[in-house]
């Protein structure tokens, strides 16, 4: 059984930032965040969080379950199904063929044949088998009694039927809403300027049609996130590179001397040198300005050098970001002439 709090500010940039860094301390095994820019009836926001949920399953695929079937080749991937449908408690096999098929055709696992609340719970499984955190994200400023009580009502079926934590972000204007007098956990957060809406990337592939919100799936281990432009551009880049295609990896955990641990875009393990792909909108806030420099800190007193690349330049130049990155390369290697690649 999931639990559904609530969150009012006008900085969404620094809850994100508590939600990852949470998820980075080991909270919970894996995190959705779920943007909504205007809230509908019951129906619509269920049939949308299934869409969500499928979204995120589509990033993560062929890595359900935790990785731990072969999902990525159709020839075995039946063998896959039979196995997970035995092993793991609750896995309808007939759902799972079908959402299997969708994403090898590079469609999103969503059934028309099935009932949302089984969707949902089956999506669930998917993610992962230990503790979720969703995040519902809302920029209305102004919604309606009736959707606010929608929200609150949406929101603890995801909790329940998907065993998640459930942590809704409001505008701070929302506070004495009494539509969310629901939900018991309430805290009214501080405040910092937000950064222009005009730099924001909005590359991401997720995002509804008309702007109605977007889901981002964290962790991802292993590979480029698909919500990341920069991040797929530069993995490309970097496999076209003889030397530095058999250096680097793909969203790697790295574990600091202060026994923190966080996810950085790429690295070389052997070389203990770290590559972070930052989008100006996620990283251009007082806290997350802080939190960058703390985590660099704690980086660098294990060993790591850290280089940083503005996701616009990757984007615009993803050659130029390489050669960066073999510049680093070069200078550990001549600083420390033991390491070998």
């Amino acid at each position: 059984m999931g639990h559904v709090s609530c969150r009012f500010s006008d900085t969404p940039d620094r809850e994100r930032w508590q939600l990852d860094r949470d998820l980075h301390q080991g909270q919970y095994d894996r995190s959705l965040t779920i943007e909504i820019h205007s809230l509908g009836t019951v129906l619509e926001l269920t049939s949308f969080m299934v869409r969500q949920f499928a979204f995120a399953g589509a990033q993560l695929w062929p890595q359900w379950y935790d990785g731990v079937p072969d999902f990525a080749n159709p020839a075995e991937c039946e063998t896959a199904i039979d196995r997970i449908a035995r092993d793991l408690a609750g896995v309808d096999p007939r759902w799972l063929r079908s959402a299997a098929a969708a994403c090898q055709r590079g469609q999103i696992p969503q059934s028309t044949t099935h009932t949302r609340t089984h969707q949902l719970r089956q999506l669930r499984k998917t993610l992962t088998g230990g503790e979720l955190m969703v995040g519902i994200f809302l920029y209305d400023q102004s919604p309606a009694p009736s959707a606010l009580r929608g929200l609150a009502s949406v929101a603890a079926w995801v909790a329940r039927e998907a065993s998640a934590e459930v942590r809704i972000i409001c505008p701070a204007v929302c506070f004495d809403r009494p539509e969310l007098d629901a939900i018991h956990s309430r805290v009214r957060c501080e405040t910092e300027r937000p950064p222009q809406t005009g730099d924001r990337d909005t590359s991401d592939p997720n995002e509804e049609p008309g702007g109605a919100g977007r889901v981002r799936v964290a962790p991802i281990i292993g590979r480029p996130h698909p919500a990341s432009r920069g991040e797929q551009l530069l993995a490309a880049e970097i496999r076209r590179t003889p030397m530095l295609a058999p250096l680097f990896a793909c969203n790697q955990p790295v574990e600091t001397v202060r026994r923190t641990r966080y996810l950085v875009d790429l690295l070389w393990a052997v070389g203990r040198v770290i590559v972070e792909v930052d989008g100006y909108y996620w990283h251009s806030t007082p806290s997350a300005f802080h939190a960058d420099r703390y985590r660099d800190y704690e980086l660098s007193l294990s060993g790591y050098l850290v280089l940083r690349l503005p996701h616009d330049w990757v984007v615009e130049d993803p050659a130029r970001a390489c050669q960066q990155i073999v510049d680093f390369v070069q200078l550990r290697e001549n600083s420390y002439p033991i390491i070998k690649r």
